[in-house]
């Protein structure tokens, strides 16, 4: 005897197989959508802080060559001036400028985060205090009127302690520089990241039904 119930049970299960598959496949699309946006939210804030820190950092470096170079190039006027009343003229503008340097590099110090980075600045330290001490002593003979001793030792030693000094901080700032990109690249495959991995889930997702759905 036939069961009356066949047909509608039969109706049942075509019903579920087509309605199971979708349903569950959004369902899945809506949990991974939201794991895939909080995850890539957490990413962005912690790569737009580095991002935000390590663009003050370049900044402060960049500031940090350029007085640097100017008030070098106001002791080499100096010393190579005639002018007996250049050095008075200049000197608080020297000293405005050193005392901004010691500041920029106090920041620059006290932000370090690799070792790299504190060899660079230990190695501006060290350079600077040279050409610091090499300016001071050939200032000193020029205001004692020994002119060509002055020119004397802007040449020999002022100049290749600067040359020195300068060519510590660029290698510091191409540091961060480089650094700025590799954050910034980061960033891009972090994202890049989370993105193949909703792909990839949604994609072992869909196996998986398909592969259930022949067993209903």
């Amino acid at each position: 005897m036939t069961n009356p119930d066949m047909p509608s049970r039969a109706t049942l299960t075509i019903a579920r197989r087509l309605w199971l598959p979708p349903l569950v496949i959004g369902m899945a699309s809506v949990a991974m959508g939201g794991m895939a946006a909080w995850t890539m939210k957490q990413v962005d804030a912690e790569s737009a802080q580095s991002l935000r820190q390590q663009q003050v950092r370049l900044g402060d470096a960049y500031t940090w060559a350029g007085l640097t170079e100017a008030n070098a190039a106001r002791v080499v006027a100096v010393l190579q001036s005639a002018d007996p009343g250049l050095d008075a003229r200049l000197k608080p503008d020297v000293e405005a400028t050193s005392a901004r340097i010691s500041e920029l590099q106090k920041s620059l110090e006290d932000s370090v985060v690799q070792p790299e980075e504190q060899a660079l600045l230990d190695t501006v330290a060290n350079k600077r205090k040279d050409y610091i001490a090499l300016r001071n002593q050939a200032r000193k003979v020029k205001q004692e009127g020994q002119e060509d001793a002055a020119l004397e030792a802007l040449k020999t030693q002022v100049l290749p302690a600067v040359g020195a000094y300068l060519k510590a901080q660029h290698a510091y700032v191409a540091f961060q520089g480089a650094r700025s990109e590799a954050l910034r690249d980061g960033a891009q495959s972090r994202a890049m990241s989370v993105l193949w991995w909703v792909v990839a889930g949604m994609a072992g997702i869909a196996v998986l039904l398909v592969l259930a759905t022949r067993q209903l």
